[in-house]
């Protein structure tokens, strides 16, 4: 008996550091139908809208995330939509995109990390567009979303697209 329950703490232990949870939430990679649906709905609407948002007379990732983000909130519930800045320290990548929520058990949030200037809305979460090597989650910073809103012109598009 002692063996058997020393077994199972084993295991228990291995499967807990070899399937490890991040922090924010369990990652899925691909959101259920209707997320999916919400995403790529938002996604037709910011490629086809953006703007210069921010007035620096660029069209760049800020434009297309905040773009995204008044979308969505102007179609779904706001909190399940965030800014999101990741910022490699060692200067190869410094880049805006989206993480969107999703309750696929009705309890438990899952984010999913979105590239709102993807050349192909079907893919469109972060780790299809860019590689390990230049996007890592571990620089993602997170709770700038209001700052980054601020001083937008707010003409955000409300029109529907044809799917």
């Amino acid at each position: 008996m002692k063996h058997t329950k020393s077994i199972f703490i084993l295991v228990t232990l291995f499967t807990i550091i070899s399937h490890p949870i991040s922090a924010q939430t369990a990652e899925h990679p691909r959101p259920r139908e209707k997320a999916n649906r919400q995403i790529i709905d938002c996604l037709k609407i910011t490629q086809a809208a953006v703007t210069d948002m921010n007035n620096d007379g660029k069209i760049n990732c800020i434009d297309y995330a905040e773009t995204f983000k008044g979308v969505w909130d102007s179609r779904y519930y706001s909190g399940n939509c965030e800014i999101v800045r990741n910022y490699n320290k060692n200067g190869t990548f410094h880049h805006l995109f989206i993480r969107v929520c999703d309750y696929p058990d009705y309890l438990t949030p899952t984010w999913y990390y979105v590239e709102p200037h993807a050349s192909n809305i079907s893919k469109y979460l972060m780790e299809e567009n860019w590689s390990y090597k230049q996007y890592n989650p571990a620089f993602n910073i997170y709770g700038e979303t209001r700052s980054w809103m601020e001083n937008v012109k707010m003409n955000v598009p409300r029109f529907t697209t044809s799917n």
